[in-house]
Order: C-alpha cells, then structure tokens, then sequence
C-alpha cells in the first residue's frame, strides 16, 4: 500500500464523519487495522465530549495564523499528509488537547469514579483509549486487566446504587479480559506467565461477586445476570483447562459459590475419561475462548 499511515487515517476520519462504523471502515485496511484502530479510538471518543469553549478554538485559529504567517509569501510551504489546522477532526483533536492542559488534571481526576450516564463519564474512556495509543505490549496486557476490574467496579456501583444491571458493562469485563490474554500471548514466557495468573484470579474473583450478588437480587435482576454468571462460570473452566495445559497453578477462590449451571454440569467441560486429555497450545486456547456469541 502506497499511502502511508497518516493519509489512511485521514480518509478513515472522514468516512466515519459520513456515518459509517470503524469496523466497516478498518475492513478496508486489514494490514493496518491494529494501528488504526486505537488512533480512531482517541478520535471517536473526543466527538463525545463537549464542544471546546471559544477560547480555545480562538486559541488554535490564531496560532494557525501565526504558523501560516511564518512562510515567506513566495514560497509556499509542502502541504501536511495530516492537515492539523484545516481538517476539522483533528481540529477538534489539537483543541481538545489544549483544553486539558487548560483545565489542568482536574475532569480527569474527577471521572475516575464515574459510571455511564455521568457528564464526565466520557472523558473517563478517553483517557483509557489515550493511554493504551501510547502504551507498549507488556503495559498494554495490564492496561487491559485494569479496564476489566473498572467495568466490573462501574458494573457493581450500578447495581448497588440504582439497582440496575448493566450488563453491557459486565461483557465489556469479559472482553477486556480476553484482549489482555491476547496482549500476554505476545510477552516473554515470565511476563506471559504472570499476566495469565493475574486474569485467572481476577476471573474466579469476578465469578464469586456476581454469581453472589444473583442470589439475594430481585427477580428481575437474577434474570439479567444469569447469563453474566453463566458466561463467568465458562470462561473460568475456559482459564482452569488453559492454566492447567501451561503447567500453572489454577486459580483458587476461597469461598466461592456454585451456581446452579455449574452444579448441573456444563456441555463445555469434557466427559470423565482415564486418560489424559491431549494438552493445547496457548494460540489453541485462545481460539476456543467462550463468548456471546
């Protein structure tokens, strides 16, 4: 491909300013798509937060004129692959970043415990979409576990706050999860080693609190979080079968509880045999991975 990145991520911004989704769109860059994705991310994420006051855009108009005024008038300057002060997206992007530094840490600080349906809700995720755009692959796999623990924490305040369960954020938990075995697949065997264990116990852990939490909830509820449960139980037989291939320790929950899934069985754990299951690669694992699908 003879574009190079920047070109590509211009077109893919006004493509999605044109209504069409970033999945559709990074299908026509599959080469690129791990690249774009997170830059996109930053992006689409910046269009929901409110519009930067007028300062701002005052700010960056006038600094666009004195860059412009710079060049002397017989020579014109090369035209940006990325027009920074033309395009209007990355208009957005520059001002909004100048807007941070001009509230200072504040919003950021203030959104750390803020649940979907809060003003600064938003700038919560940017932020995460921010910090995994300049992380590295071994920062990256604990970035993912750190998301995963806050969609289960914004999971649980909603419930004990409003009594709602949300369990968009609860598969969002899973998801996370997911990518950061994906992320540790890539580490040394040490690092790899690490980050698996740590899913593993924050996957039993997740397990026990929502598989309790159904037990006294409301009919309601239980109805909602059935299927999350249900998916927790899988996905920790999924991590025990992976854990025990790779000669690890399984992880231990003291206390937890069995849901009623669990107690009748499951289609996903093997039949009982005399012999040894033949052992799967981690990559073997990964592609038989539980989902909602």
């Amino acid at each position: 491909m003879s574009c190079d990145i920047e070109t590509i991520l211009d077109h893919c911004i006004e493509e999605m300013q044109a209504g069409r989704s970033m999945d559709a769109v990074l299908e026509e860059h599959p080469d690129m798509a791990d690249e774009l994705r997170p830059l996109l991310e930053v992006v689409d994420g910046l269009q929901t937060l409110p519009d930067p006051p007028l300062v701002i855009d005052d700010l960056m108009s006038a600094l666009s004129r004195t860059v412009n005024a710079q060049d002397p008038p017989q020579r014109e300057r090369p035209r940006s692959k990325v027009a920074l002060f033309s395009h209007p997206i990355l208009m957005r992007v520059a001002a909004g970043i100048a807007l941070v530094f001009a509230l200072g840490l504040a919003s950021t600080v203030a959104s750390a415990n803020t649940v979907p349906g809060d003003f600064l809700y938003p700038v919560k995720r940017l932020v995460e979409k921010v910090r995994l755009v300049f992380s590295v692959n071994s920062n990256e796999a604990e970035l993912r576990i750190t998301f995963s623990e806050e969609r289960f924490a914004e999971g649980l305040k909603k419930y004990y706050q409003d009594g709602v369960v949300d369990d968009a954020l609860f598969r969002q938990m899973l998801e996370e999860a997911k990518l950061a075995l994906d992320e540790a697949l890539e580490l040394p065997p040490e690092e790899q080693t690490t980050l698996i264990s740590r899913v593993g116990y924050l996957a039993a852990h997740q397990k026990n609190v929502i598989e309790t939490i159904s037990q006294s909830a409301s009919p309601a509820a239980q109805k909602t979080l059935e299927p999350v449960a249900e998916m927790c139980g899988r996905r920790m037989r999924w991590m025990e079968g992976m854990m025990r291939d790779a000669q690890m320790a399984s992880p231990t929950c003291p206390n937890c509880s069995q849901s009623g899934f669990e107690r009748a069985g499951s289609t996903d754990e093997a039949p009982e045999s005399n012999t040894d299951p033949p052992k799967r690669s981690m990559g073997e694992w990964m592609q038989m991975c539980p989902d909602w699908n």
